[in-house]
Order: C-alpha cells, then sequence, then structure tokens
C-alpha cells in the first residue's frame, strides 16, 4: 500500500494540474487567519467600528460578525460566494446585511469578465452608501477598487476608516493618495482615514468616480 501511495503522489506532483492547485496550510483553514496573515491592522480597526461595511466577503465577514459587536454590511459578485458566507454564518444572520449584485461571468477574484451587465456596476458601488446605517469602517477587498475607496471617501463620515486589500506596491491604486495619504500598511493592506469634507475637493471627486466607474479591477 505505502508502495502504491507513492506513485500516486509521484504522478500528481508531475502532471499539468498540479502546479494550477496551490497548497493550502492547515493555519490557512484558521477562520482568525485573515489576509495571508497580516491582520493585525484589520483587526484592530475593526473591533471598534459601530458598523462596517465591505466590498468582497469572504473569510473577513465571519471574523468581524464572531470578534465585533456592529452590523455588517456586505456586496459581492458572486451569489455562490454571498450563500456560502450567509450559510456559515447563519447564528450572526440577524447583523448580516449581504447581497450579490449580478455583473455576468466572473473571472480571477470574482471580477467581472466584460461589460455586457455595465447597467449594474453603480449598484455594486453605491450599496453600502444606500442602507440605513452607514459604514464607519470599510474593506475595499472587490471589484471596482478605486472607485470603491473614492465612493466611500465621498460618502463616509469624518473620521471613518478605510482599508484598501493589495494596496501596497500597486502603483495603479496610488491616484487615492490624491485625496487623502496612507496612514499606515499592514502587509499589503494600506489604512486610511476620511477628512473633513471641507477638506476635499468634491466636484472633482465625483468626476473621478465616474471616470472608474468601468475599471473592473
Amino acid at each position: 500500500m505505502p508502495a502504491m501511495f507513492d506513485k500516486v503522489m509521484h504522478a500528481w506532483e508531475h502532471s499539468p494540474l498540479a502546479g494550477q492547485v496551490r497548497r493550502i496550510s492547515p493555519r490557512q483553514l484558521d477562520p482568525d487567519y485573515l489576509f495571508d496573515g497580516d491582520d493585525t491592522l484589520f483587526k484592530r480597526v475593526v473591533r471598534g467600528a459601530r458598523c462596517y461595511g465591505e466590498y468582497g466577503c469572504g473569510k473577513a465577514t465571519g471574523w468581524v460578525l464572531a470578534h465585533a459587536a456592529c452590523p455588517v454590511l456586505s456586496v459581492d459578485t458572486s451569489g455562490r460566494a454571498v450563500a456560502r458566507v450567509a450559510r456559515a454564518n447563519a447564528a450572526n444572520r440577524r447583523r448580516l446585511t449581504i447581497a450579490q449584485v449580478d455583473l455576468g461571468p466572473l473571472g480571477r477574484r470574482r471580477r467581472p469578465l466584460g461589460y455586457a451587465h455595465r447597467a449594474q456596476f453603480a449598484h455594486y458601488v453605491d450599496f453600502l452608501w444606500h442602507q440605513p446605517e452607514k459604514p464607519e469602517v470599510v474593506l475595499i477587498d472587490g471589484s471596482f477598487r478605486v472607485c470603491c475607496f473614492l465612493t466611500a471617501l465621498a460618502h463616509a463620515r469624518e473620521g471613518s476608516y478605510l482599508l484598501f486589500d493589495d494596496y501596497v506596491g500597486e502603483a495603479r491604486y496610488r491616484l487615492v493618495e490624491e485625496y487623502v495619504p496612507c496612514l499606515e500598511v499592514c502587509g499589503r493592506q494600506g489604512l486610511f482615514q476620511v477628512p473633513a469634507r471641507e477638506s476635499l475637493d468634491l466636484q472633482r471627486l465625483d468626476q473621478d468616480v465616474a471616470q472608474f466607474r468601468f475599471v473592473l479591477d
């Protein structure tokens, strides 16, 4: 039997599929392990939130529901992801407002593959800000990241925190620092704070939101 197992493993490791499957460590299965372990900034900021919002649902959704007492607002492009997260957090379902916005076929990181559903793009970006309670901590971790960030900047109350995932090392996202500086980084995540509205060029901000509506990444 061991000899047969070794043969099977050898065949798998040398097959074309082996390189396409990401190995999952036991720690990654831990519900408290977020953002490849670079999660101290996120956890510190979120613990004190009175309302938390996120673009892109997943493990972070469950962590916030389990470790903070605030309402959670979440929007995603994937119906499967939304159903999975809702099911996994059934015990805290009353504090979770979660929705899928159908943007058509999805690719890597659940981003739309095309523009056939472009009339729905704004519904995804604006979802958090059409709820009765506005989030004061927002995770930018889905599609349309620059547009989502700028929209949050336009709608969130002064002093609110914006956590931009995968920000560090991505020059394409640096435009947001024309409006507000990055206060702190943890791994690839950047932390920003919403300034007083009078310090923002709101007309220019609206123009940039419109320009980035159709930038999928």
